[in-house]
């Protein structure tokens, strides 16, 4: 079989992209959370923080470790929670485990975002009961900036048969303190 190579193209794998945008400002903790469990991919959406940061959590390997570190700041605060019940299958590898329903597209980029709020209890009290969400979306969209690229300093914008590095104007490093999934 004979390959092609082809020169002077500019490629991507595309994929979901999701910025998770949380405020700085102080917050009144809550006395009460809901965790849900969603399916974050491609669509272009502003979800729900606590249930994204859950789901995220699930797809880690070390879930259980995770959970107890966040039941553990949870009650430190006196806040009542409830966590939607996941149910899982066995890879047929038998070395993971996997969501029956939720996810997030590559998972494994939400890694420090977890490990960031988990490590820094102001910073979870702002993402849980701030003015704060996670903006999804896709790298196939067109260049305006929108949610799923807030986190990015700089966008890229085609004018006159090229592309332009600019400022990104949705991106509020004052107010917001950003996390990227990519890929």
């Amino acid at each position: 079989m004979k390959r092609q190579i082809r020169n002077s193209v500019f490629e991507t794998n595309s994929s979901s992209t999701h910025s998770i945008a949380i405020s700085k400002a102080p917050v009144t903790i809550g006395k009460y959370i809901h965790f849900g469990i969603g399916e974050y991919g491609w669509e272009n959406a502003c979800v729900d923080i606590a249930d994204y940061l859950y789901t995220a959590i699930l797809e880690q390997n070390e879930s259980d470790e995770l959970l107890d570190r966040l039941k553990e700041i949870l009650n430190n605060h006196s806040i009542e929670y409830e966590f939607e019940e996941p149910s899982y299958h066995e890879s047929v590898y038998g070395d993971c485990k996997y969501l029956d329903y939720g996810y997030i597209d590559h998972s494994d980029e939400t890694r420090e975002f977890i490990f960031a709020v988990l490590d820094d209890e102001d910073l979870l009290m702002r993402c849980l009961f701030g003015d704060s969400c996670v903006y999804t979306g896709n790298d196939n969209q067109d260049c305006e900036p929108s949610g799923c690229n807030i986190a990015d300093e700089i966008i890229w914008e085609y004018e006159n048969g090229k592309y332009i590095e600019k400022s990104n104007p949705h991106h509020d490093p004052e107010n917001y303190d950003y996390f990227y999934k990519g890929n």
